[in-house]
């Protein structure tokens, strides 16, 4: 039956479509609309519309010893690719060819490729094809080409060729038509026009076929299962019978079987940065963003037969675990099933996130930390009095706590008040989600709450529901779902994104850490830290990107430096004068400077337990003068004119003292003006939300500084509904970074530098000196000078 075929294939006609001389040849290709793997080969324009990850092969044959044979493999524009080529007996050549090729804004795509030609003796050569491509809509695209420029070919055999065309999808995937018109120069010009199709008349199934004006025509099929497959495609007419051979890839996860869905399993044992991370041989490795936006597009495209979350020991805020709580019950309200493992050391936000499931699992050796929310408070004036130095502080808001470290060597009443009303707030969560998760009664939680647990205490006291050993959690997951099903790493799976889509996007732009005046640095040793100068530029280019529809920014920052602040609040300001949406969402931590950032946002979004408000601001100065005359240092000041100084060598003269709570008091008014209008506040609403004082993403909501209760995914889906987008937009986090080398570079250097910390986080540093460190970094970055918005250090929960 195959040689049948085969027979059939190479003799059915007299004639056929010569082999390209210079070039794989790529069965019934459009220059404006080929997506294949060897489309670089075509157009070296066209991969810079489809970031997916691609490789394939051709084999081409024809009935007069003729042959053509071509890989290509290639990612994110990039494309490297290898073909021996036999034009005519005895005259046989490799093409070496790389590609390189970018979108440019109004949905042009500009590339090129070199291609190296190896004859033998003086016929090597090296020539060049740049290509244009235009996608103005969905549904039509123009391209062209110019083939072969450069150095001449000494043989003769390849002339200088140009080729233009257009595509149509009028059934969006389904169906692809196109018409070309190409030129070959040389001695004898040579015209041709060729129509091209290519349908899918169900997924995983493609039909392609030609007719060009030469009187040759072809077609073929191609199918894929898992996103590879291949293909066979025959052509007829003037010329020798040709057929050929394909296998490689097509979009990321099609297939003609309809394969069941898989079991997807997201690992949340290690903390998970915001953003997304190049490996230097990998693609990127997703994010906090992504895996949400993973978790969404499971739930609404039926992708998962199941999901097991693995849990224990990553430091997540609190906001950060409620909007993964949200995403796994969205999943569950579809009939999907979540299973949550408890594996190693075991927090309470762990089991918050797992009474989300339904049904939690434990390993036998586990060690259940379920306990009461926790504030631990550091204060460092008692260490500071032994060395002889005393800050100087000048604030407005009596809630305005962060200073208090430095000042006192106990909590004031102020704080005392916000503390416990912040640990009443999430203790009410906390048991109300536990008891509604597991089905059991408030009395009952409580007690969970008196632990730590062995994983058999939690088993009888209905914590988990079973003890399983890593190697039996498979078996567990399959006996629940009654059916074998296979099981994949949610990050690692293929997210296909079409080259075809809209460039109108959303922007995510992510302010983690403190805001400092400057670049952002990635916090190697010590807290995170947000260059206001970074981030105000990344908002400006979203502005002025006619691809970005509309931004949401991520905030999780207890604040920093006002200057800092007041960049990217203007920044935000420009972008809206633009007619660009803003929507905020909050994270964990959004206080102070965080908060003030968001002021002028369309919309705030924040979890019920986001940490946020702190409207106030301060000034700190370390007098020195003390210690240093203990080691015998005296200092004499000469000066002409009057002046305020932030001397550490002395203290503030009382018209220093004056001078200064005028600044810190034009800087708490300008912060409660800009709550006040960006926010639609009467002076008293928001006099009475002030005060230094930080709220709960709740009580924010109830005070007006919040509009919304939900998380990120939230936020995009209301950014997209202000910037009328459909759903199906894309969504594009923004990164900063100096190159795309360095970009996949620093995640090396950042993982084992995270790695250490981690080591050093659990096996060498106890948990009572964690906040003191954090404490005593923050204040090196804070130094001596400027004004600062910030909520209390280390403002997480326990």
């Amino acid at each position: 039956m195959r040689a049948l075929f085969l027979s059939l294939l190479l003799h059915a006609t007299a004639w056929a479509t010569p082999l390209p001389a210079d070039r794989p040849f790529v069965p019934s290709a459009s220059v404006a609309g080929e997506a294949g793997p060897l489309q670089a080969w075509v157009n070296p324009a066209l991969p810079g519309f489809d970031p997916d990850p691609r490789y394939g092969a051709v084999l081409a044959f024809d009935t007069l010893g003729r042959r053509s044979i071509g890989a290509s493999a290639g990612m994110g524009g990039l494309s490297v690719g290898l073909a021996n080529l036999v034009h005519a007996p005895g005259q046989e050549r490799w093409v070496a060819h790389y590609a390189s090729s970018a979108q440019l804004p109004g949905r042009l795509s500009f590339g090129t490729s070199v291609n190296w030609h190896l004859v033998g003796g003086s016929g090597n050569h090296l020539a060049i094809d740049a290509g244009l491509a235009w996608r103005p809509r969905s549904w039509i695209g123009f391209a062209g080409a110019v083939r072969s420029i450069g150095a001449p070919d000494p043989t003769g055999t390849i002339p200088t060729s140009g080729v233009v065309g257009a595509v149509i999808r009028p059934l969006d995937d389904a169906l692809l038509i196109g018409l070309d018109g190409e030129l070959y120069g040389g001695a004898r010009p040579t015209r041709l026009a060729r129509a091209t199709v290519r349908a899918r008349p169900v997924e995983g199934l493609y039909l392609r076929g030609y007719a060009d004006t030469e009187l040759s025509f072809g077609a073929g099929f191609e199918v894929y299962f898992g996103g590879a497959g291949g293909g066979v495609h025959a052509s007829a007419g003037r010329h020798a019978p040709l057929g050929a051979l394909m296998i490689g890839t097509d979009e990321p996860g099609e297939s003609l079987a309809g394969l069941p869905p898989p079991v997807q399993v997201l690992d949340l044992r290690r903390d998970l940065p915001y953003t997304a991370r190049d490996g230097l041989l990998s693609g990127p490795q997703p994010g906090w963003l992504d895996t949400l936006g993973r978790l969404k597009k499971a739930r609404e495209r039926g992708s998962a037969r199941a999901v097991l979350l693995r849990l224990g020991g990553a430091s997540i805020s609190w906001a950060r675990r409620q909007e993964l709580r949200r995403e796994l019950l969205a999943l569950r309200a579809e009939g999907v099933p979540v299973i949550a493992w408890l594996d190693g050391s075991v927090g309470t936000g762990d089991v918050w996130v797992a009474s989300a499931a339904d049904r939690i699992i434990a390993h036998p050796a586990a060690d259940i930390g379920l306990i009461g929310p926790t504030r631990k408070l550091t204060y460092l004036r008692g260490l500071f009095d032994r060395l002889g130095v005393r800050f100087e502080v000048v604030r407005r808001g009596d809630y305005k706590s962060a200073v208090e470290p430095l000042t006192r060597d106990s909590p004031s009443g102020p704080t005392l008040e916000q503390e416990g009303a912040l640990l009443d707030d999430l203790h009410a969560q906390l048991v109300a989600d536990l008891a509604e998760g597991r089905g059991e009664s408030k009395g009952s939680v409580h007690r969970w709450l008196e632990g730590p647990w062995t994983a058999e205490e939690a088993l009888d006291l209905k914590i988990v529901d079973a003890l399983v050993w890593p190697d039996e959690v498979d078996d567990f997951v399959e006996a629940m779902l009654e059916r074998t099903a296979p099981s994949r790493n949610l990050q690692r799976l293929p997210s296909p994104r079409s080259g075809w889509a809209s460039q109108r996007q959303i922007a995510v732009i992510v302010v983690d850490g403190m805001i400092m005046p400057g670049a952002s640095q990635p916090g190697l040793i010590g807290p995170r830290v947000t260059g206001g100068a970074t981030i105000a530029r990344m908002i400006r280019r979203a502005a002025e990107d006619p691809d970005v529809a509309a931004v949401v920014l991520r905030v999780d920052s207890p604040g920093g430096s006002l200057y800092a602040s007041e960049e990217i609040w203007r920044a935000t300001t420009q972008l809206r004068e633009e007619g660009k949406p803003l929507v905020v969402s909050l994270g964990g931590v959004a206080a102070s400077g965080g908060y003030f950032i968001a002021t002028a946002a369309d919309a705030i979004w924040a979890e019920p337990t986001t940490i946020t408000g702190s409207i106030g601001i301060f000034l700190q100065k370390p007098d020195l003068s003390e210690g240093l005359a203990q080691l015998g240092l005296t200092f004499a000041e000469l000066n002409r004119g009057g002046g305020a100084r932030l001397d550490p060598t002395r203290p503030l003269t009382p018209i220093e003292r004056a001078r200064y709570e005028e600044i810190v008091g034009a800087g708490y008014t300008r912060f409660k003006d800009r709550v006040a209008q960006g926010r639609g506040l009467t002076d008293l609403e928001v006099e009475a939300a002030a005060g230094g004082r930080v709220w709960s993403g709740r009580d924010a909501h109830a005070g007006g500084l919040v509009d919304h209760l939900g998380g990120f995914n939230d936020a995009v889906a209301d950014a997209k509904a202000r910037a009328e987008l459909s759903d199906k937009a894309q969504v594009r986090i923004v990164r900063a970074g100096s190159s795309p080398a360095l970009d996949r570079l620093a995640p090396l250097i950042y993982d084992g530098v995270q790695t250490v910390r981690e080591r050093g986080a659990k096996n060498e540093l106890p948990e009572a000196l964690k906040p003191l460190v954090h404490d005593l970094a923050t204040w090196i970055l804070v130094g001596s000078e400027g004004l600062w918005m910030l909520a209390p250090f280390d403002p997480e929960v326990r």
